[in-house]
């Protein structure tokens, strides 16, 4: 493209990168963003009233005549709000992006599809480390957090007018009858691409799973045993310098940061779904305190990590001991909060009324209603505690910024911690200097992906079994 069309279009001309250029990250976020997309189209389209469609079907309408005059035209909001919560998504990415898009240093504006990129997260990710708070460079990175924060807001903003908005039907003139052969025609594309469309979806996990299945296995197999009995470091070999021991550091790490963030975020959101359950009502309190937990959870890693290395790491050094496993667990569990609470929320109103009436009726207070109804919803506080874990077990920059890495197994909380994601972050650069940091990047990968599902297991039996007995 760079040799043929850059020649009509100076956008597709190359430019030689060893880190990734703007399509590359643009690949990585549209795979990123798909699954919200997808996820929003389908619950918008499920709402549309079951007698709009048969009416459609009945005038002698196709499936898709009736997807296109029908179901998209009164999913149209539904649908905007899938694309502007992938953009916040997008727009907040910022380890991914920092892979693939090849920053430059310093930061420039891409001039073509080919050229690297320094986004906005990448440019915090890349200067945190090495500035002093009060100087006017620190102040700067303060500054794209904000515009990134901004963003984010106007985003569930933007959500919630359009999920607001009057949903119609709309009305199109056909160029053709209904039941003609240019309507089956016409059915017989739109059917055959959407099938395609659906198999290249369904292929991506496919490829993704198996690509580290299979290079994460042999990877973990060539390590040996070692690699969950001893901590990474490096040793000089024949001239070389590479990777040795194993990821123990980090697994611990990973583990110990997301089960204390969740702790410390758990009792937190479960005060908040009560009280916006059974206390808050309508008011505007309530409405204030949900938007604030939806801006909280759609907010950038990146500046919850900025604000965490400035609040726990500079100003509360002295109780948290700075970078450190108590730091970062602080940071992560202001991204637990939020789901927490929501989940405790939505569980709380799905009780029966006539649960809370009958204790009432029996002299109970609100303070009966509401451990009755705590023990209804067993199975979703499980959930809720599990999806806090996973939350916190997937992050890497607030990590980065307050928690480590480190190459050691932790003695206690105010001692920096390593963790997976960061872990395969680092290996991603490292592999152009060291030795065998390709396998450990796929060990690493492997064992993060095996954790989850250690995780994901028994807490899904729990809850399962927790599900049998109910007040």
């Amino acid at each position: 493209m760079g040799a043929t069309l850059s020649q009509y279009v100076a956008f597709l001309s190359f430019t030689p990168s060893d880190t990734g250029n703007l399509l590359a990250g643009s690949v990585v976020l549209a795979v990123m963003v798909l699954p919200i997309l997808v996820f929003a189209q389908i619950e918008f389209l499920q709402a549309v009233p079951r007698e709009f469609v048969e009416a459609s079907l009945a005038c002698g309408a196709t499936r898709w005549q009736m997807v296109k005059t029908v179901a998209l035209p009164y999913a149209l909001p539904g649908v905007l709000v899938g694309v502007v919560l992938g953009l916040g998504r997008a727009v907040g990415e910022t380890m991914a992006i920092s892979m693939v898009a090849g920053p430059t240093n310093p930061p420039s504006t891409p001039n073509s599809l080919f050229s690297p990129a320094t986004p906005l997260t990448t440019l915090i990710l890349m200067n945190i480390g090495s500035l002093t708070p009060g100087f006017f460079e620190w102040s700067v990175l303060f500054s794209a957090a904000l515009i990134l924060l901004s963003i984010s807001v106007l985003a569930v903003a933007a959500t919630k007018l359009l999920a607001r908005r009057k949903q119609e039907i709309g009305v199109y003139n056909l160029l053709y009858t209904p039941s003609g052969k240019a309507a089956f025609l016409e059915e017989s594309v739109v059917r055959s691409l959407m099938v395609a469309l659906c198999l290249l979806v369904g292929s991506i996990p496919v490829c993704i799973v198996g690509e580290f299945l299979i290079k994460g296995v042999l990877a973990t197999a060539e390590i040996g045993p070692h690699v969950i009995t001893e901590c990474l470091r490096l040793v000089h070999q024949g001239g070389e310098v590479m990777f040795s021991g194993g990821l123990l550091n980090d697994v611990v790490g990973s583990f110990l940061l997301s089960l204390l963030s969740a702790v410390v975020a758990f009792p937190i959101g479960l005060l908040t779904g009560i009280y916006l359950a059974e206390y808050a009502g309508e008011r505007w309190l309530s409405r204030a305190i949900r938007v604030a937990c939806e801006a909280l959870s759609s907010i950038p890693s990146v500046v919850l990590g900025l604000l965490g290395f400035a609040l726990f790491v500079i100003y509360a050094k002295a109780v948290t001991g700075g970078i450190s496993l108590l730091s970062g667990s602080l940071t992560l569990s202001v991204f637990v909060v939020p789901y927490i609470a929501r989940s405790v929320e939505e569980g709380l109103r799905s009780v029966p009324q006539g649960i809370k009436e009958a204790v009432y009726a029996v002299g109970g207070t609100r303070a009966h209603v509401i451990l009755v109804s705590l023990k209804q919803i067993r199975p979703i506080l499980a959930a809720a505690f599990l999806s806090g874990f996973l939350r916190a077990l997937s992050e890497s920059a607030p990590i980065l910024f307050t928690a480590g890495p480190s190459d050691f197994v932790p003695r206690g909380l105010w001692d920096p911690v390593g963790c997976l994601p960061v872990r395969i972050y680092l290996l991603g650069f490292e592999f152009r200097v060291f030795k065998n940091a390709m396998a450990y990047l796929y060990a690493a990968a492997t064992l993060l992906m095996l954790l989850i599902i250690l995780v994901n297991i028994p807490m899904r039996v729990l809850a399962k079994r927790w599900r049998r007995y109910v007040v």
